[in-house]
């Protein structure tokens, strides 16, 4: 499904249409969303899925309110792909069948971890990134724990 999918997706973009799909988390405390609350079905799928474990390590409770200063859904939405792993990156993708290998432009598998922490393609946005965490939390060293946890964790 996801195969063909992705080959109309192909045949619409070698046509001018542009075509963007995203997951996004549809049950979450989000500003927009018309749900606010998380039933326990929720957070019972989410205990026993064995996807986004990063995340369910950091925010194990369905219902804790994510990353409450995000101004709008579309920032929120790339923020929650990051944190499950379902970000527009090769390792995601390859896994998908979109692309076929799971490495970064610069040789490395492209992992979410990569792309945030280590990857030389994103030297300089990592530094301001950096200097803007350290301005807010006196912290240099940056982890995906850190990038991913709220303060009220």
């Amino acid at each position: 499904m996801v195969q063909k999918a992705a080959t109309l997706i192909k045949g619409m973009e070698k046509r001018g249409i542009s075509v963007d799909i995203s997951w996004t988390p549809g049950h979450a405390d989000i500003p927009g969303n018309a749900i606010e609350t998380c039933s326990i079905k929720w957070q019972r799928q989410w205990e026993l899925s064995d996807r986004g474990r990063f995340l369910h390590a950091l925010k194990p409770n369905v219902q804790e309110k994510s990353y409450p200063d995000i101004p709008d859904r579309k920032t929120y939405c790339q923020i929650a792909q990051l944190g499950m792993g379902y970000a527009k990156l090769n390792d995601y993708l390859s896994k998908i069948g979109v692309v076929n290998s799971n490495l970064c432009d610069c040789g490395h598998p492209e992992t979410v971890e990569h792309y945030l922490l280590h990857c030389e393609n994103f030297f300089n946005e990592r530094k301001l990134l950096r200097i803007k965490i350290y301005k807010l939390v006196r912290v240099t060293n940056l982890t995906l724990d850190l990038l991913f946890k709220n303060s009220n964790n």
